[in-house]
C-alpha cells in the first residue's frame, strides 16, 4: 500500500510540471495534463529554431494550462522575465504544442538578434571635407574718368584696374589709366599747346564693407609717359618723356558679388618740372604737376572674401 501512495504522488508531480530542454531553452509544462507535454513543446521548438549559436546559460519557458488556453512566459538565465502572453487554442495537443512553441520561438529570435556592429564595418566610405573657403577675393573693375589739370580743364578719360582682397580688408591693386589731350595758347593767339598723360601704377589698398556699402581707399606708385604736341602753329612737332608720379584715391561700391557700380575720387602727383614750348618763342608753359580724378564705373567682384 505505501509503494501504491508513493507512486501515485510521483505520478501528480510529473503530472503537475514537465520539463525538457532544447538547445539554449528548458521547457515547463504546468497544468497542461500532458497536453501540451514539455517534450511536445521542445520538439516543436528544435523544429521552428533549427541549429543556432548558443548564448550563455539557458532560458526558461513555462507552459502554463487555463481554461481559454495556455499561459506562456520566457524567462532569460539571469531570470529576467523577457515576455508572457495567454494564447487561445484548441484541444489537439500538437496544435497547442506548435501555438506554445511559435511564441517562444519569436521572443528567442529576438533575444538572439541583438547585434553590435563596428561603424567601419558598415558606414559609408569617408568622404574629404569641403574645401575651405578662399579668404581672398580677385575683382577688376572698368571706369569713366573726368580728369583735371587745372579747375577749368577737364577732359574725359578711362582706367581699368585689378584688386586682389583679402577677407581682413588689406590688398593690393593694379590700374592702367589714360586721358586726352588738355590745351593752352602758347606764343600769342596764333598756337597752342596739347599734352596728355597716360600711365600705370600698382600698390597697397584696403576695403572695408559697412552693411550694403564697401569704402576702398588705395595708394599707388605709377609710372607713365607724357605727349606734348603743338596746333596752329605754321611748323609743328611733338615729343614725348617718361615720368613717375604717385597716385591715390577712394571709391565707393556695394558689397555683393558680381557687376556694381562704383564712384570714386583722386589725384597723381608728378614731381619735377615739366615744361612745354615753341622753338624761336621765350615763352612756355609750364605744365600742373597734379591730375585730378572723378570716377564712374563697374566693379566685377566673383566673390567677397569669407
Amino acid at each position: 500500500m505505501v509503494v501504491g501512495i508513493a507512486l501515485v504522488l510521483v505520478s501528480l508531480a510529473l503530472d503537475a510540471e514537465a520539463a525538457s530542454r532544447s538547445g539554449d531553452v528548458a521547457v515547463v509544462t504546468r497544468g497542461t495534463e500532458g497536453c501540451p507535454s514539455a517534450a511536445g513543446v521542445t520538439a516543436e521548438l528544435g523544429r521552428l529554431a533549427g541549429s543556432s549559436p548558443n548564448r550563455d546559460g539557458t532560458d526558461r519557458a513555462e507552459v502554463d494550462g487555463e481554461s481559454a488556453g495556455l499561459r506562456v512566459r520566457l524567462y532569460r538565465s539571469d531570470g529576467t522575465l523577457v515576455g508572457e502572453r495567454t494564447i487561445e487554442t484548441g484541444a489537439d495537443c500538437g496544435e497547442r504544442a506548435a501555438a506554445a512553441a511559435v511564441v517562444i520561438a519569436t521572443w528567442e529570435a529576438a533575444l538572439r538578434s541583438d547585434v553590435t556592429l563596428e561603424l567601419h564595418g558598415v558606414g559609408a566610405e569617408p568622404t574629404a571635407p569641403p574645401p575651405e573657403a578662399s579668404r581672398w577675393s580677385l575683382s577688376a573693375a572698368a571706369h569713366g574718368l573726368g580728369v583735371a589739370s587745372a579747375a577749368d580743364s577737364w577732359t574725359p578719360g578711362g582706367a581699368v584696374d585689378f584688386q586682389l582682397a583679402h577677407a581682413r580688408g588689406f590688398g593690393l591693386r593694379g590700374a592702367i589709366w589714360g586721358a586726352g589731350f588738355h590745351s593752352q595758347e602758347l606764343g600769342g593767339e596764333s598756337g597752342r599747346v596739347r599734352w596728355a598723360r597716360w600711365a600705370a601704377g600698382v600698390g597697397p589698398s584696403y576695403q572695408h564693407a559697412a552693411g550694403s556699402i564697401v569704402l576702398s581707399v588705395f595708394a599707388q606708385l605709377a609710372a607713365g609717359q607724357i605727349f606734348v604736341a603743338g596746333e596752329g602753329f605754321d611748323r609743328t612737332s611733338s615729343d614725348w618723356s617718361a615720368a613717375i608720379g604717385a597716385r591715390a584715391g577712394i571709391d565707393v561700391g556695394l558689397a555683393r558679388a558680381g557687376l556694381s557700380p562704383v564712384l570714386g575720387a583722386g589725384a597723381v602727383v608728378w614731381p619735377g618740372s615739366q615744361q612745354a614750348r615753341v622753338l624761336g618763342v621765350d615763352e612756355t608753359v609750364e605744365l600742373s604737376p597734379v591730375d585730378m580724378f572723378v570716377s564712374l564705373g563697374l566693379r566685377w567682384n566673383p566673390g567677397r572674401p569669407q
